[in-house]
């Protein structure tokens, strides 16, 4: 199936989504949220699939929602659909929800910034491996929201409450190398190797 914001490829058993806005440090639209929960959710009958990954094109692996995509169709005057509201709030659950439900094991590249909605997408996923270049920031209470997209529930339970309080707290952005301190990937690389890397542990996962 062809779609606008995400890349799919499939061989020899893995999966590889890419992320596909590079011009927008692959921000995500609510097209974008959709398109991943339908890719994802599709995976459970897809007997050929084993395992997952999950990147970014370009310099980024995700930004978070396209907020300057909103205020824009804000400022032209377009409002949305009765009830379409709260549609677009559980569609960004549900592409998060789907990796965390998804029968065939994840993991995550990140090769780039993760910040809010991307880092939940990056949290989703059972093991997440980061190039040097990776950046992370629940980025939501500098914008004034609360942690979204499944965050609030993850972040806790990968790298401990006290820590994951701190990052929700501040929104401070840290590095790879902090990360991996903490537990929040399991594997820095070199961002050439990042992707070979990453593929080399979904092809073991995929042989079994």
């Amino acid at each position: 199936m062809t779609y606008a914001d995400i890349r799919v490829q499939k061989k020899d058993g893995i999966v590889l989504l890419t992320l596909n806005r590079p011009d927008k440090l692959n921000a995500v639209t609510w097209d974008s949220w959709r398109e991943i929960t339908q890719a994802v959710g599709s995976l459970g009958e897809d007997d050929e699939a084993r395992v997952l990954v999950v990147t970014g094109s370009g310099r980024g692996f995700c930004s978070g929602t396209d907020l300057a995509a909103a205020a824009a169709a804000a400022a032209a005057g377009e409002k949305p659909a009765a009830g379409s509201r709260s549609e677009r709030l559980r569609s960004r659950f549900l592409a998060t929800a789907a990796i965390v439900a998804c029968p065939k094991p994840t993991i995550a590249a990140v090769n780039g910034v993760a910040a809010g909605g991307g880092l939940s997408l990056c949290l989703a996923c059972d093991v997440r491996i980061a190039s040097q270049e990776a950046r992370f920031s629940a980025i939501w209470s500098r914008r004034a929201l609360v942690p979204d997209f499944g965050c609030s529930y993850l972040l806790p339970r990968i790298v401990g409450m006290s820590k994951a309080l701190e990052l929700m707290y501040t929104g401070e952005m840290i590095d790879a190398q902090e990360a991996l301190a903490i537990g929040l990937v399991s594997q820095v690389v070199a961002a050439e190797e990042l992707m070979p890397t990453a593929m080399a542990l979904a092809e073991r996962i995929a042989k079994g």
